[in-house]
Protein backbone atom coordinates (compact mmCIF):
# COMPACT_ATOMS: atom_id res chain seq x y z
CA UNK A 1 0.00 0.00 0.00
CA UNK A 2 1.19 3.50 -0.77
CA UNK A 3 0.67 6.03 1.56
CA UNK A 4 -1.53 9.12 0.81
CA UNK A 5 -1.84 12.09 2.70
CA UNK A 6 -5.97 11.87 2.68
CA UNK A 7 -5.10 8.42 5.06
CA UNK A 8 -3.83 10.69 8.08
CA UNK A 9 -7.72 11.75 8.37
CA UNK A 10 -9.02 8.21 8.41
CA UNK A 11 -5.45 7.18 10.63
CA UNK A 12 -6.49 10.06 13.19
CA UNK A 13 -10.57 8.91 13.08
CA UNK A 14 -9.14 5.57 13.85
CA UNK A 15 -7.39 6.36 16.59
CA UNK A 16 -9.47 8.83 18.35
CA UNK A 17 -12.91 7.36 17.72
CA UNK A 18 -12.88 3.62 16.46
CA UNK A 19 -10.21 2.04 18.23
CA UNK A 20 -10.69 3.22 21.67
CA UNK A 21 -13.96 1.75 21.36
CA UNK A 22 -12.93 -1.60 20.78
CA UNK A 23 -10.32 -1.42 22.85
CA UNK A 24 -12.75 -0.97 25.79
CA UNK A 25 -15.06 -3.91 24.61
CA UNK A 26 -12.23 -6.41 23.10
CA UNK A 27 -9.60 -6.27 26.19
CA UNK A 28 -11.93 -8.27 28.05
CA UNK A 29 -10.00 -10.89 25.71
CA UNK A 30 -6.80 -10.06 26.85
CA UNK A 31 -7.39 -9.48 30.84
CA UNK A 32 -8.77 -13.07 30.88
CA UNK A 33 -6.01 -14.56 28.92
CA UNK A 34 -3.81 -12.72 31.13
CA UNK A 35 -5.31 -14.03 34.04
CA UNK A 36 -5.51 -17.48 33.18
CA UNK A 37 -2.00 -18.14 32.01
CA UNK A 38 -0.43 -16.17 35.39
CA UNK A 39 -3.19 -18.99 37.24
CA UNK A 40 -2.38 -21.88 35.35
CA UNK A 41 1.42 -21.29 34.66
CA UNK A 42 2.43 -18.81 37.09
CA UNK A 43 4.44 -16.66 34.54
CA UNK A 44 3.66 -14.64 31.23
CA UNK A 45 3.59 -15.67 28.18
CA UNK A 46 6.86 -15.35 25.40
CA UNK A 47 4.42 -14.43 22.79
CA UNK A 48 1.09 -13.31 21.85
CA UNK A 49 -0.03 -14.21 18.48
CA UNK A 50 -3.34 -12.58 16.81
CA UNK A 51 -5.11 -12.26 13.90
CA UNK A 52 -4.27 -8.53 12.29
CA UNK A 53 -6.57 -6.64 9.40
CA UNK A 54 -9.66 -5.93 10.85
CA UNK A 55 -8.19 -4.94 13.91
CA UNK A 56 -10.55 -5.88 17.12
CA UNK A 57 -8.66 -9.62 17.33
CA UNK A 58 -5.61 -8.22 17.48
CA UNK A 59 -6.43 -4.88 20.25
CA UNK A 60 -8.23 -8.03 21.89
CA UNK A 61 -5.21 -10.17 22.43
CA UNK A 62 -2.55 -7.65 22.89
CA UNK A 63 -4.05 -4.62 25.09
CA UNK A 64 -3.37 -6.31 28.31
CA UNK A 65 0.82 -7.14 27.38
CA UNK A 66 1.49 -3.71 25.71
CA UNK A 67 4.03 -2.71 28.32
CA UNK A 68 5.18 -6.07 29.45
CA UNK A 69 8.63 -6.09 27.48
CA UNK A 70 9.36 -9.67 28.19
CA UNK A 71 6.25 -10.88 25.78
CA UNK A 72 6.49 -10.63 21.99
CA UNK A 73 3.39 -9.33 20.48
CA UNK A 74 2.87 -11.46 16.89
CA UNK A 75 0.35 -9.88 14.35
CA UNK A 76 -0.12 -12.58 11.51
CA UNK A 77 -2.15 -11.15 8.20
CA UNK A 78 -3.45 -13.82 6.43
CA UNK A 79 -2.10 -11.71 3.13
CA UNK A 80 1.24 -13.22 4.29
CA UNK A 81 3.29 -11.85 1.68
CA UNK A 82 0.64 -10.64 -0.99
CA UNK A 83 -1.99 -12.14 -2.79
CA UNK A 84 0.02 -12.34 -5.78
CA UNK A 85 2.63 -14.87 -4.25
CA UNK A 86 1.77 -18.76 -3.01
CA UNK A 87 2.93 -17.08 0.77
CA UNK A 88 -0.57 -16.45 1.88
CA UNK A 89 -2.92 -18.02 3.81
CA UNK A 90 -6.47 -17.76 1.46
CA UNK A 91 -7.94 -20.26 -0.40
Amino acid sequence: MTWKPSMFWDLLWDLTHIQPLFMSSKKVISEESRRQILEKEGCLPDYVIACVGGGSNAIGAFSQYVADEEVKLVGVEAAGHGLDTDKHALL
